[in-house]
């Protein structure tokens, strides 16, 4: 029988009122059923197993016994987590028996339909589903229906060539290219040409997938958007003679860029006379002081909306360049096709000349042509704006020379103005680009350093990286008029992020921190906040001893169990330990960051792996280890090396360990990039047998369309999912889902973190099948791991 089939003895209180019921007997179905074991019901009232209220039954057993009419009703099973049609009949005086149907799958497909339908529903783009048998539309939302003009529902049934538009002379009907594409492909994409309800034409963009739907089977999912209004430009070049005759320089081309046409005011400007620029580009005009991006970008704008507009550098016929201030228009037919462009231009030599002396003289020193304190105000408040904006931090570095007053008063003002315009040329030579540089007066300078890391500790070591730059710079001795001149620096630092510190503020913040780094015995830097110093110093110790404990091999494997749902030790994931002679275990928490910031985590990750892969040669010379499977996480940056597979593979020969032993645990966060190179590496080693498993799986990037086309083995849960299961539905709701999305998928499923049995029965009921966690043993030395294997 396939349904779980209890019987059950009423139980009555002193006046004869039913109050509890016993359970006497079930059958095997009813234990696959509830995952409630015999031995732990039958025998039992059901208050003690289901709590005081659940399953409130007691009221239909009264009534059934009373009417002796059988009765059935639905139930939802919240410790089961699972929907049940339960059926009641009498089977002699205060006993009845009990028929659980399992309606749970049922339940889930329906409530899956209403999420479909309530996503579609509520999406601002027109959407409807097309069967691929027929053609007829299944499916159509609110904003495909009100953007045709139908009223809801009168599309369903309806053949897709209803809201498709007649061919027309130089636009046929593409309904029957698009059918052909989708058949062969399975998507197309593209513009459509539509008919609303009223016979009226419109242009849509149209995107269209093929899709399983649980109701309606294999279907064209498209979704439309409409692009009339961008359609619509008009074919019209609006040359007048007066306005082709004015002041500006105008040109006109065809779409191929070929001018067809100039006025005088080119000629004066350019040199060029009608005869010598028609049958050309304007590639004539190229000043070569731009570069390709520039003008990839200007085409790309001009392709987008239609226009450019900015200034340039041109070159007349007698090869003498000029700004000019350029207007690009596109000029386009009814269906938007390119016609024409139409340049119109100005010859602004003379304004620019008069604004770059104007702004030389106010934001510029005039000895080293570096912004001063007025422009360096600007920028800050500019890098303060884009801090607030990206999130990230930035750093000011107050600069000063050492001893410098005594070289100008020993050898002279000019040989001191000769040092600091060589200080500027380094400072600007040795920073990055899109940093500011400025001098603020005597010999203090100023760098503003921008995109810097979110994170305070990564943000102060990358500054200070810079700023070790600029210290091994400025120390390389100045040729001074015949004089060779050694000249330190003591640098100061002040993070900030966003608004949060006035201008002068941080220039103060930056300005102590500077005199800190003279009171140090100058030639050196500091930062203001002595936490962030005192923070750097940490992280450099940590690093140097990492470096030596891969030297001295001063890392180990522990193992964690890996067991069945009938708790078989399966396998193992191997976890790097670090035992410092000094500090002892060092928590990867804290180490495996800095090696991945480092590259340290190259070096680190081979030694793991192979480590892991002599591990399973030794378990396979024993009859109770050679089943066993290793997991081995591995670093996005290993990963990414580009002969990554051909490491594993070299690897495994090396050693002899067998490729179907080893299974790879990566993250998500490895595929946010070069996703197909992931899929090829992944492909050359499963061939060979390796397996993968993805880490903490739902936390990150959790592509549905990526993670159909990796060759996986196995999903696994996240701990953080898994610690809370039992009390947050939320934590319930994704661990149900990621076991259901992976048994579509032909995955298994391991959860990770399992400390309880509850949290252990909820997630086999549901189809989990591996677990991992404290419940069945702690991460332990091989030593420990095998006594333990021994034990089972």
């Amino acid at each position: 029988m396939l349904e779980g089939v209890a019987l059950h003895q009423l139980i009555y209180d002193i006046s004869g009122k039913p109050k509890d019921y016993l359970i006497l007997e079930i059958n095997p179905a009813y234990e696959k059923h509830t995952g409630l074991a015999e031995q732990r019901i039958v025998n039992r009232l059901a208050s003690e197993i289901y709590g005081t209220g659940e399953p409130p039954f007691i009221d239909v057993y009264a009534q059934v016994e009373r009417t002796k009419i059988g009765t059935s009703f639905e139930h939802y099973f919240l410790p089961l987590q699972k929907h049940f049609l339960i059926h009641v009949y009498t089977a002699g005086p205060g006993q009845f028996v009990t028929i659980f149907e399992d309606i749970t799958a049922r339940k889930q497909d329906e409530n899956m339909l209403r999420f479909h339908s309530q996503i579609l529903n509520n999406l601002a783009e027109g959407i409807y589903l097309i069967g691929t048998t027929d053609q007829t539309i299944v499916f159509a939302n609110p904003r495909f229906e009100d953007m045709f003009g139908y009223v809801p529902g009168e599309l369903l049934g309806k053949h897709v060539s209803v809201v498709n538009a007649p061919g027309i002379d130089s636009h046929p009907p593409i309904h029957d290219s698009i059918i052909s594409a989708l058949e062969r492909t399975g998507i197309w994409s593209g513009e459509v040409h539509n008919v609303k309800k009223d016979g009226s034409l419109f242009w849509c963009y149209a995107c269209v997938t093929t899709f399983e739907h649980p109701e309606f089977g294999l279907v064209w999912i498209s979704e439309h958007l409409d692009i009339t209004e961008r359609k619509q430009s008009e074919h019209q070049l609006r040359i007048a003679a007066t306005a082709f005759e004015a002041h500006e320089g105008m040109v006109i081309t065809d779409a191929d860029t070929v001018i067809l046409q100039v006025n005088q005011a080119f000629t004066q400007t350019t040199g060029y006379p009608p005869e010598d620029a028609k049958g050309q580009t304007p590639r004539i005009l190229k000043s070569g002081l731009h570069n390709a991006a520039f003008y990839q970008e200007m085409w790309s704008r001009i392709a987008q909306s239609g226009s450019w507009q900015g200034e340039i550098w041109n070159r007349r016929k007698n090869g003498e360049t000029y700004p000019e201030f350029l207007t690009i228009t596109a000029v386009k037919n009814e269906w938007a096709e390119v016609t024409n462009y139409i340049a119109i231009f100005n010859d602004i030599s003379e304004r620019k000349y008069s604004e770059d002396k104007i702004k030389q003289l106010a934001y510029y020193d005039q000895l080293t042509q570096l912004p001063n304190r007025t422009l360096l105000h600007d920028r800050v408040r500019q890098a303060f704006a884009t801090s607030a904006r990206s999130n990230l931090h930035g750093a000011l570095l107050f600069i000063d020379l050492d001893n410098f007053k005594t070289l100008n008063d020993t050898l002279g003002h000019h040989i001191g103005d000769l040092l600091l315009q060589q200080v500027a040329e380094r400072l600007l030579a040795s920073g990055r680009e899109g940093d500011t540089v400025a001098r603020i007066g005597g010999d203090e300078f100023v760098i503003i350093l921008e995109n810097l890391s979110a994170l305070p500790d990564e943000a102060v070591v990358q500054s200070k990286f810079i700023g070790e730059k600029i210290l091994t710079t400025l120390c390389i001795p100045y040729p001074l008029d015949g004089h060779d001149y050694l000249s330190t620096p003591s640098i100061g630092f002040a993070l900030f992020k966003g608004h949060g510190v006035p201008v002068e503020g941080l220039m103060k913040q930056a300005d102590i921190a500077m005199y800190q780094a003279k009171a140090a015995g100058r030639n050196t830097l500091r930062f203001f906040d002595q936490n962030m110093q005192d923070s750097l110093n940490r992280r450099t110790a940590l690093e140097n001893d990492l470096r030596q404990a891969i030297h001295h091999q001063q890392f180990s494997l522990f193992y964690q169990v890996q067991v069945d749902r009938d708790d078989h030790i399966v396998g193992a994931e191997a976890l790097i330990r670090w035992s410092h002679p000094e500090r002892g275990m060092v928590s990867p928490a804290e180490f495996i960051p800095l090696a991945e910031e480092t590259g340290l985590i190259l070096a680190i990750g081979q030694w793991v792996l192979e480590t892991a892969c002599l591990q399973l040669v030794s378990w396979t010379k024993a009859p109770n280890t050679q089943h066993l499977r290793l997991a081995v996480n591995v670093s996005v940056h290993q990963f990414r090396q580009e002969d990554f597979a051909k490491q594993v593979l070299e690897l495994l020969e090396r050693t002899g360990a067998d490729p179907g032993k080893l299974k790879l645990e990566m993250t998500e966060s490895l595929l946010v990039d070069n996703v197909e190179d992931v899929i090829s590496k992944m492909n050359v080693l499963r061939d060979r047998g390796v397996s993968f498993s993805l880490d903490d799986f739902g936390t990150g990037y959790s592509s549905l369309s990526y993670l159909k086309r990796l060759p996986l083995e196995q999903l696994k849960i996240d701990q953080g999912f898994v610690r809370d299961l039992l009390t947050d539905p939320n934590d319930a709701a994704i661990a149900r889902t990621i076991v259901a999305l992976a048994q579509s998928m032909g995955l298994n499923v391991i959860a990770e973190g399992v400390e309880t049995m509850e949290q252990r029965d909820f997630l086999a009921i549901h189809g989990c099948n591996h677990f991992q966690g404290f419940l069945f043993g702690k991460p332990v030395s091989i030593e420990q791991f095998e006594s333990l294997l021994s034990q089972r």
